[in-house]
């Protein structure tokens, strides 16, 4: 059933560092059939330039990266394709980095700790 604002299935990028982080939420998200990973990055930049060239509707942004971290990045592509819906996604539950994430322009923020279907939620929820 199409979401608003998305087409259907819902097109994710999914960005960490940890290529096992990614394999894992690939692994989890591939179960469900109105969700549809469509890359994977493994830093900021390269988020960013997959973002624009795949067009998901949603980024699930981890936080610390290297070269280019998950705040810096959701503020870039936020200015760049606002229409784009980032998910920050992070080890700490902390409150001052959701802030700066919410701050940055992402729409949601879920932990690692977090059990697996508020990453689907989080993916799902039209807002």
């Amino acid at each position: 059933m199409p979401r608003c604002g998305f087409r259907s299935p819902v097109r994710v990028l999914i960005v960490d560092d940890h290529r096992i982080v990614r394999a894992g939420l690939i692994g989890l998200l591939s179960t469900r059939p109105e969700i549809d990973v469509v890359g994977e990055a493994s830093d900021g930049f390269e988020a960013v330039d997959l973002a624009e060239r795949l067009e998901p509707d949603v980024v699930l942004m981890d936080v610390t990266m290297p070269r280019l971290n998950g705040i810096d990045a959701t503020r870039l592509l936020h200015r760049k394709r606002p229409e784009i819906r980032i998910i920050g996604l992070s080890m700490h539950d902390s409150r001052e980095i959701e802030d700066a994430m919410k701050l940055a322009g992402a729409r949601q923020f879920i932990t690692k700790g977090g059990p697996p279907l508020a990453v689907i939620e989080a993916i799902l929820a039209t807002e």
